[in-house]
């Protein structure tokens, strides 16, 4: 009839089948829904149907950080898990905590709270971000900055751009090029490249003049800018081109062009492939497109010229498919191919 409730394992209905919306089970409780909009109130219940909260708020969100967002009479608070309503109903949006913060948002501007409803900046940012090892980013008049869980400002309000810190490490831009601040606001790694990525496994790529190489975290280049593409490393290899070739690269600078073409194709976007008749072929992770492209053209099974084990397990499941064609009809066979 239209209406939503739960079930147990056995079949047995715990949750009466009477609500407009039923979510998913987090930490003991479910959000559940009635009504129609506009009049559509929320609230949660435990795994055995008691309504431990009730439904009178006009939005909730799951609970994060043993604390829920809702909405009621236009404005925004937290509530715990007993229904407690934690802070004053005066903001007019407010984000899921975070590494123990969350932004408020007031008359249109930003700030963070704690879970104590202390503010622990001012509400005056325009832009700003969840907290990112312990370090969130923020706008102000139009520049980037970050801020620490004090609320104090590591760095200048200064650049055009800035990322999440990885690695201890954040990329920033400035006078369009691109470089790296620590956790304390100091430019490590001086802004001159074109581009940069984000610290991966202690290397990141970076670009210029339209050359790729890698820096390490103390900002040597210790893999030279001389590729036309590099990806981030990625369980000790970093895939390359340069002149239409493309290859690997380990932490030491040693390239790898035809050994490793098999493993190359694993990481490089979810492909995989190998040799056939002198020829490398790639396998789309669709296992049906691979099917008809095996049984129209290859008409036998991939080889590899490799011992990665990820490889032999994606390319095994290439040969040896769950089912073909000839279990489906036609528009199930397409549509499940992507086509």
């Amino acid at each position: 009839n239209g209406k939503w409730g739960v079930v147990d394992k056995k079949g047995k209905e715990v949750i009466p089948l009477k609500y407009d919306d039923v979510g998913d089970f987090h930490k003991g409780l479910a959000m559940v829904r009635l009504g129609k909009w506009p009049n559509i109130k929320y609230g949660f219940v435990d795994k055995e149907g008691k309504e431990v909260i009730p439904l009178k708020y006009d939005y909730v969100k799951d609970f994060v950080e043993g604390f829920a967002v809702f909405k009621l009479n236009d404005k925004w608070g937290f509530m715990d898990k007993k229904g407690k309503e934690l802070i004053p109903l005066k903001y007019d949006e407010i984000g899921d905590f975070h590494e123990g913060l969350a932004k408020v948002e007031l008359d249109n501007k930003i700030g963070f709270i704690d879970k104590k409803s202390k503010e622990i900046t001012s509400i005056k940012y325009e832009r700003a971000w969840d907290f990112h090892e312990g370090l969130a980013r923020v706008i102000l008049n139009g520049k980037c900055g970050f801020i620490d869980k004090k609320g104090k400002e590591i760095t200048s309000i200064k650049y055009e751009k800035a990322e999440d810190f990885h690695e201890g490490l954040a990329r920033v831009i400035l006078n369009d090029k691109w470089g790296y601040v620590d956790k304390k606001g100091k430019e490590v790694i001086p802004l001159k490249y074109d581009n940069a990525e984000d610290f991966q496994e202690g290397f990141a790529n970076v670009v210029l003049k339209d050359k790729y190489g890698f820096v390490d975290k103390k900002g040597k280049e210790v893999i030279p800018l001389k590729y036309d593409k590099a990806d981030k490393f990625s369980k000790g290899l970093a895939n390359i081109i340069i002149d239409d070739e493309r290859g690997c690269i380990d932490y030491n600078g040693t390239e790898y062009w035809e050994e490793i073409q098999d493993t190359i194709a694993v990481i490089w976007g979810n492909y995989s492939g190998g040799e056939y008749k002198g020829n490398y072929v790639w396998g789309g992770a669709m296992n049906l497109a691979w099917n008809e492209l095996n049984e129209n053209i290859l008409h036998e099974k991939l080889k590899l010229k490799t011992n990665d084990k990820t490889a032999m397990e994606m390319v095994n499941k290439f040969n040896n498919p769950i089912f073909t064609k000839n279990d489906l009809d036609e528009e199930s066979y397409y549509i499940k191919s992507g086509y």
